[in-house]
């Protein structure tokens, strides 16, 4: 169950029989992982419940905490799209270098919506103690339930939208401009995304103000309106932004490389230090540890992975 949690059903089938000589059926190994899943999620709700009722003291956490949410589109057996939200916590610290660093990220999930995940976190923020916790900064886009997300846990954290996420918007309206016949410097969106991050968003949105209305169209006037309306959450020079970012891609980054070659699927990972999903090799690897063991395991391990651009690489056989 716990393999089928990790993987696709049938990598956990296959794994499964590698290292312990165990077969399963496809099905088998489906049903057992959903009825685990039902059991975890119905401890969870009871957990939820409990803390909404009795109001139990918060316990103690790290002094300062960063908090994302973010959504994400799944495909479903049956055709279906649906968006999983995520909350990820983490704690914010210094390293060796005196440089913004983030430690012990951990995440929650739900297929719910807005108004229900944010009750159902309450089970994970309690768990690491946000609401002790003297500084909390709220690092992710600007879509409005995130906001509410916010609100709901620790309404006083200060928010930062997510460096990355501003860029996308600023390098549209340069996109659109080029688009629409303006002619801006080769470096254009270097210098005023060094300027943003630098100097914080005062003169780059009067910049963008400037350029929206030399070359007036619908889709320049949303960015701009879009990023406008959250300046307060652009204030980067103070708040270590980019830094932050981090972890509004922590849970959903997943460094996972499928291709199709040779009509085989090579899969890419950068090991379990990075990834909730580790690739094949990966696995096994932390399966069965680093002693010797029966049946040349370590042996197929060596020749199905190989290393490509310092990364681990599985192709399936």
């Amino acid at each position: 169950m716990r393999l089928a949690s990790w993987m696709p059903f049938a990598s956990a089938q296959e794994l499964l029989q590698d290292l312990l000589g165990v077969q399963v059926s496809l099905a088998t190994a489906r049903r057992a992982t959903l009825v685990s899943g039902q059991a975890a999620l119905w401890v969870c709700e009871r957990e939820v419940e409990r803390l909404q009722q009795e109001a139990p003291q918060v316990p103690g956490g790290a002094d300062k905490q960063a908090m994302s949410g973010d959504g994400a589109f799944v495909h479903l057996v049956g055709g279906e799209w649906v968006e999983v939200k995520t909350l990820t916590i983490a704690e914010v610290a210094l390293n060796a270098h005196g440089e913004v660093g983030l430690e012990q990220i951990s995440s929650f999930s739900r297929l719910a919506d807005a108004e229900r995940f944010a009750e159902a976190a309450l089970a994970e923020t309690h768990r690491r103690g946000l609401d002790q916790a003297t500084a909390v900064c709220a690092v992710q886009d600007g879509a409005p339930w995130l906001q509410g997300l916010v609100d709901y846990h620790r309404a006083d954290a200060v928010r930062i939208l997510d460096f990355a996420h501003a860029a996308e918007y600023v390098n549209d309206i340069g996109q659109a401009v080029q688009g629409a016949g303006g002619r801006l410097p080769a470096r254009w969106l270097e210098g005023v995304l060094h300027r943003l991050k630098h100097q914080g968003p005062e003169r780059v949105l009067k910049h963008l103000s400037w350029l929206a209305a030399r070359y007036p169209s619908p889709p320049i006037q949303e960015k701009l309106s879009y990023l406008q309306k959250r300046e307060a959450h652009m204030q980067y020079p103070t708040r270590s932004g980019q830094q932050a970012g981090r972890l509004a891609r922590a849970a959903w980054k997943v460094p996972i490389r499928w291709s199709w070659k040779h009509g085989s699927k090579e899969q890419a990972c950068a090991g379990r230090a990075r990834t909730s999903i580790p690739c094949w090799c990966c696995a096994m690897r932390s399966a069965i540890g680093a002693g010797p063991r029966r049946g040349g395991q370590r042996e197929l391990i060596n020749e199905r992975c190989a290393p490509v651009g310092g990364k681990q690489t599985a192709t399936s056989g």
